[in-house]
């Protein structure tokens, strides 16, 4: 925590904490500036939900709440504002709150295009609960995405998205173009190899890669696919 906010904290803590609640929702519903800055470090979902109320909330008080709030019910208050939810630095905290109920995490995620999402998946700086959430919402996502998308993101992320795709296909349309692009990622082969839904196309084209062709592992690994065509594994490789 910076020293700004250690020295909002023990306002907080001196002048604010000693009031009966209902006095400090009454307060967080009227200050204004530094006061409502130090309100918002308040444990309370009711002075939470005062704060965000208050016509002078801006979006440096949705961020001290995203932040530093630990309630389910407050939060969901800050996402309930749009403009608040919109913000990114607003999503980044909320995503790194234990806190942050299942409601509001399928509204931060439901506009998120594919790749975003996947990106979530092995954000370290999210709570685990959040990571787990983005790899199933991720799933529908690719499963629902275009092909040009899906295909976009394979080959961006070297294939690292595949292991959570088990059980996902590619259709006709991915499946040609990827085979449109030639393939010189050791890691993107081997991924796409191991992947059990790689279309037979898919990995005919691996097989006429120069870098499969040259190196026996990957060839070998391309092979021992259940997909791959028996034409490649009678040793007919092009």
């Amino acid at each position: 925590m910076s020293e700004e906010g250690r020295s909002r904290r023990r306002q907080f803590e001196e002048d604010f904490r000693p009031l009966e609640e209902d006095e400090r929702v009454l307060k967080a519903r009227s200050a204004d500036g530094e006061m409502l800055a130090v309100l918002c470090y308040d444990p309370s979902p009711k002075v939470a939900t005062a704060v965000v109320e208050n016509p002078r909330v801006g979006l440096d008080h949705a961020r001290l709440l995203a932040e530093h709030h630990r309630t389910g019910f407050g939060l969901e208050q800050v996402g309930r504002r749009v403009e608040f939810l919109r913000d990114a630095q607003v999503q980044r905290l909320l995503l790194r709150n234990p806190q942050c109920s299942a409601v509001l995490l399928q509204r931060i995620l439901l506009p998120k295009r594919m790749g975003d999402v996947y990106r979530l998946t092995t954000n370290r700086e999210t709570t685990e609960k959040v990571r787990s959430t983005a790899r199933k919402d991720f799933r529908k996502k690719f499963a629902a995405g275009a092909a040009e998308e899906r295909v976009r993101l394979i080959l961006q992320c070297e294939g690292r998205c595949l292991p959570m795709l088990v059980g996902v296909a590619l259709d006709g349309k991915a499946t040609a173009l990827l085979c449109q692009r030639p393939l010189t990622s050791t890691l993107l082969i081997q991924n796409l190899a191991r992947w059990p839904s790689t279309p037979p196309p898919v990995l005919q084209h691996l097989a006429r890669q120069p870098m499969v062709q040259r190196n026996v592992q990957l060839k070998n690994l391309v092979l021992s696919h259940p997909n791959t065509p028996a034409q490649l594994k009678s040793g007919r490789w092009r």
